[in-house]
C-alpha cells in the first residue's frame, strides 16, 4: 500500500476542494479537453468521497487511502473482529479485492469480480457473519486448549493442532462454509493412534449439530477436557514437569513452532514409522433444582422416637460433611474469595462472577489446571484444596457443557455410583452420585443442595423403609441407578 496514506476524517476537506474545484470551472464560458478530463475525474472522486464517509458512517470502520483512491484499505469493522480489506480502483468507480483476511474456501467468484466499492463491502460483510460458527469454533478451541500449530493465529487459518495428552495430537480443520464438514487427524504413537481412531470411527455418528466442535469431541472420547495451556508463570515449570514430553514439549524451531514427535513408548520395530496420522473426515451435518413443594410433606409430630434420635445425630453429621471453606478464584488481575459449602455447586460462584462483570453466566469459564469446573461441579467432585487457586475469566462465547455422559464426581473414580432420587411432584427425577464408600448422609447433602433446603428437612426411602444415614450403600445392597423416595419433614 502507498506509504502516504489518508484517514476519513480529511475526506470532508477532500470533497469541499473537489467541489470548489467544479463549480470554479462551471464559470468558465469554454472548455478544453484536458479541463474537461479534469472535471470529470474530480466527480469521480468526489463521489468515491461521499460513498467512503457513508461506508464509515454505516459500519463504524477505520479507512485509509491514497491521493486518487487507486487503493482503499477498511478495517476494524464494528463487531467483526480483526477483519480487514484492501481494494484496487480498476475504472471510474469501480474495484477489485486486493487483499482480505477470509478463509480462502469461503471466498466466492463473486467477491472476486469487479464491482463498486460499497457492493464489495457488503459481500464483505456478509461473508463474516456466514463464518460466525466457524469463528466461534476456533475460538472455543484457541481458549481452551493447548493449540501448538499454526504458531500465529490469524482469521484466514482453517487448522488447529493441539495437545489431546501428553503424547498425542489432535488436528481440527474445518470448513468454513460448512459447520458439520470437520476433518480430524491423529498424530503420535501407533498404538495409541489405532486406539483413538477406533474410538472415533465408533462414534462419529453420534456428533451432535446442535454443540460445538469442542463439545463434540469430548463426548466422543469421553472425557472431561483436553489440556489447556497452563499460565505464563507456570508454563517453565509445566515444561519441565513430568506431564511434559521432553522430545515435543521443550524442543521448538527458530519459528518457536513445537514439532510433532513420537513418544518413546512404542515398542521400535524395523517396518515402524516414526509418527502415524490417522485422518477420519466427516461430511453430515445440569438438573434443575426443584422448589421446596416437589417433595412430600409429612408432619414430623408423628415421627417415632428412633427417627427423632437418629435426625439429631445426622445433624451433626451433616454440619461434618458438608463444611465451609474458601475458594479462591484469579479474577482479572486479582484473587475473589467465596464462603463455599463442600457440596455447593460451583453455579452458585459462577453467577457471582456474572453479576460483578454483567456477563451472562453462560459465558463464564473456570477451570483447575487442566480440568474445566463446571457449574453442576462442587469443591468435592473436582477434589478442590485450600492452597489452589481456581482460573476464571468471561469467553466471547458460551463456556463448554458438561457431556452428558459424565456426572459431576465421577471423575477417576470406579467406587462412584449414581442413584435416583423421586419426588412426587417432579417429573423428572434426581440423579446423584456417591462413592460406595461414604455414607448415605451425603446423598442427603447433595440432595439438600438440589432442592435449597436443609438436609435435616429430607428423609430417604429405599424400599418403603427409611435410610439409616450412618449406613453405607453396600449396606443397602446398592449398586447403581436403584430408586430412592424423597420425603420432605417439617
Amino acid at each position: 500500500m502507498d506509504p502516504v496514506l489518508s484517514s476519513i476524517i480529511q475526506v470532508d476537506e477532500f470533497v469541499y476542494q473537489l467541489l470548489a474545484t467544479l463549480e470554479s470551472g462551471s464559470e468558465g464560458t469554454s472548455f478544453n479537453t484536458k479541463s474537461t478530463a479534469f472535471g470529470k475525474e474530480s466527480a469521480v472522486l468526489a463521489n468515491l468521497a461521499l460513498e467512503l464517509l457513508s461506508v464509515q458512517h454505516q459500519h463504524g470502520c477505520e479507512i485509509a487511502f491514497n491521493k486518487n483512491f487507486t487503493h482503499v484499505e477498511l478495517s476494524n469493522f464494528d463487531h467483526k473482529g480483526n477483519h480487514s480489506l484492501s481494494l484496487s480502483r480498476t475504472g471510474e468507480e469501480l474495484f477489485k479485492v486486493a487483499k482480505h483476511t477470509l478463509p480462502e474456501l469461503a471466498v466466492s467468484e463473486l467477491f472476486k469480480r469487479q464491482t463498486t466499492l460499497q457492493r464489495h463491502v457488503q459481500v464483505f460483510l456478509d461473508l463474516i457473519d456466514q463464518l460466525e460458527e466457524f469463528y466461534n469454533n476456533l475460538n472455543t478451541i484457541d481458549e481452551l486448549c493447548y493449540v501448538i500449530l499454526p504458531a500465529s493465529i490469524d482469521t484466514k487459518t482453517v487448522y488447529r493442532i493441539f495437545k489431546y495428552d501428553r503424547k498425542v495430537f489432535l488436528k481440527i480443520s474445518l470448513h468454513p462454509l460448512l459447520p458439520a464438514a470437520v476433518d480430524i487427524g491423529f498424530f503420535g504413537p501407533t498404538k495409541q493412534v489405532a486406539k483413538l481412531r477406533e474410538i472415533y470411527n465408533e462414534k462419529q455418528d453420534d456428533w451432535d449439530p446442535e454443540c460445538n466442535v469442542y463439545t463434540n469431541l469430548l463426548r466422543i472420547f469421553n472425557i472431561i477436557a483436553f489440556p489447556m495451556r497452563p499460565p505464563v508463570d507456570e508454563s517453565q515449570q509445566v515444561q519441565l514437569g513430568e506431564d511434559s514430553c521432553g522430545i515435543c514439549m521443550n524442543y521448538r524451531d527458530t519459528a518457536e513452532r513445537v514439532p510433532i514427535s513420537l513418544d518413546c513408548d512404542d515398542e521400535p520395530t524395523s517396518s515402524q514409522p516414526i509418527f502415524q496420522s490417522r485422518r477420519v473426515t466427516r461430511s453430515s451435518g445440569a438438573i434443575e433444582a426443584g422448589p421446596q413443594s416437589n417433595v412430600i410433606s409429612l408432619d414430623s409430630d408423628d415421627e417415632p422416637e428412633a427417627v427423632v434420635r437418629q435426625s439429631s445425630g445426622a445433624n451433626a453429621s451433616f454440619e461434618a460433611e458438608n463444611y465451609e471453606m474458601r475458594i479462591k478464584v484469579k479474577w482479572g488481575l486479582g484473587v475473589e474469595t467465596f464462603i463455599h459449602r463442600r457440596y455447593q455447586k460451583f453455579a452458585d460462584i459462577i453467577d457471582q462472577l456474572a453479576a460483578k462483570a454483567s456477563a451472562d453466566s453462560e459465558c463464564i469459564f473456570l477451570n483447575l489446571k487442566d480440568r474445566i469446573v463446571y457449574p453442576c461441579d462442587t469443591p468435592d467432585s473436582i477434589d478442590y484444596e485450600s492452597h489452589q487457586f481456581i482460573s476464571g475469566r468471561v469467553l466471547r462465547n458460551k463456556a463448554p457443557t458438561l457431556p452428558a455422559t459424565h456426572g459431576p464426581s465421577s471423575a477417576g473414580n470406579s467406587n462412584m455410583i449414581t442413584l435416583k432420587v423421586q419426588l412426587e411432584k417432579r417429573k423428572q427425577p434426581l440423579r446423584l452420585q456417591i462413592d460406595k464408600n461414604q455414607t448415605m448422609s451425603v446423598l442427603v447433602i447433595k440432595c439438600a443442595e438440589e432442592l435449597k433446603c436443609e438436609p435435616k428437612a429430607i428423609r430417604l426411602y429405599f424400599d418403603g423403609d427409611m435410610v439409616d444415614n450412618t449406613s453405607k450403600p453396600a449396606d443397602l445392597e446398592l449398586e447403581g441407578d436403584e430408586m430412592l423416595d424423597c420425603r420432605f419433614v417439617k
